[in-house]
């Protein structure tokens, strides 16, 4: 058992112009993305620091990501896992 979902941070940036404004996340360390919003979630990917992301939705402390057409998820806590704009 890990004692932390991710070894890093996350930074989300707006992306897409007007429609939608779609954002992403850069992750800015190496981080495990999960198959579920929980630490007890499987790792589905360990990602390296500069892999973009992009964000379906957030769930409490988690971000909903899309992994390669696949749903996942990334530990997201401001100031401390990184910035949401």
């Amino acid at each position: 058992k890990d004692a932390l979902p991710v070894e890093g941070a996350v930074k989300a940036e707006k992306t897409a112009p007007k429609q939608g404004k779609q954002k992403t996340v850069t992750l800015t360390a190496k981080m495990n993305i999960r198959n579920k919003p929980t630490l007890e979630g499987g790792i589905l990917a360990v990602k390296p620091r500069e892999t973009v992301l992009k964000v379906i939705s957030a769930k409490g402390n988690w971000l909903e990501v899309d992994l390669d057409g696949q749903t996942a998820f990334v530990l997201y806590q401001k100031g401390k896992y990184g910035k949401i704009s």
